[in-house]
């Protein structure tokens, strides 16, 4: 017997139906390789699922739905920042937390920037695998709620609605 499975494919199979998926945006021939080998290895919980540009990234979070975005700055179509952007104010990925991660964009106001522009943490290329996986987790810890979901209007003009008086 291995841990508390029977047989080693319940294990597999529990720990498939369970993993949350990370989608990776990033153009780097070495990187995502990388990053599904740190996941492998120290987050064996995180399902990889990667996209290449900035345009492909985004079809994929609203998608996929991922529990969390790790998002380059340079990218062939569209820029970090402008994705970051975009995802946040999309209603279906909003939630969704962004860790930004770039090996050019290294400066206290690159930082700032991807701040504004909605990301909730950035690192700098090259990094030590173990703050990655620190903040990976502390990302998919904090408990980020979707947005409340908004009234149609079509709803209110069928039941002729009106906002309530004070």
């Amino acid at each position: 017997m291995r841990g508390p499975y029977l047989n080693p494919a319940d294990a597999t199979e529990k720990r498939t139906t369970m993993s949350r998926t990370l989608l990776l945006i990033d153009d780097g021939v070495n990187f995502a390789p990388l990053i599904e080998r740190i996941t492998q290895e120290l987050l064996p919980e995180l399902r990889v699922s990667n996209a290449k540009t900035g345009k492909e990234g985004l079809q994929k979070a609203r998608a996929e739905a991922p529990d969390l975005i790790l998002l380059d700055i340079k990218l062939p179509d569209i820029n970090g920042y402008e994705v970051c952007r975009k995802l946040r104010a999309d209603p279906r990925t909003r939630h969704v937390p962004i860790l930004m991660i770039s090996g050019v964009a290294r400066s206290e106001g690159d930082v700032m920037k991807g701040r504004q522009a909605g990301a909730d943490d950035y690192m700098f290329k090259p990094f030590v695998p173990a703050e990655l996986v620190a903040r990976i987790r502390a990302l998919l810890s904090e408990h980020r709620t979707p947005p409340p979901l908004q009234p149609v209007p079509w709803f209110k003009k069928m039941f002729h609605l009106k906002p309530r008086q004070p």
